[in-house]
């Protein structure tokens, strides 16, 4: 039995064009690898971000590493809750 699915929403690239466009994305957060695949998947090629990137965690990490991004902060406890914290920080710093 699934516990549960990672579905790619057909417009996202459309969508991730709008915001990047038309209201700019300060951070970034994954909380897994599927996530990291399929958002870097969908930008446009040559598309350049100039949002900070946050992981929950060290396998997330090396999939967003894979599509030529950097990591600018990794949570140190691999929950929501550590993301939120690594966001702090990042904007703390």
């Amino acid at each position: 039995i699934s516990a549960y699915r990672t579905v790619k929403p057909k417009a996202l690239a459309d969508e991730l064009d709008r915001l990047v466009d038309e209201e700019g994305i300060h951070y970034l957060t994954f909380t897994s690898s599927s996530t990291a695949q399929n958002f870097f998947e969908s930008l446009r090629n040559g598309r350049h971000l100039e949002s900070k990137i946050i992981s929950i965690g060290p396998v997330t990490s090396k999939t967003i590493q894979r599509y030529g991004f950097q990591v600018d902060r990794q949570a140190r406890v691999p929950t929501i809750e550590g993301l939120v914290s690594a966001v702090v920080e990042e904007e703390r710093s």
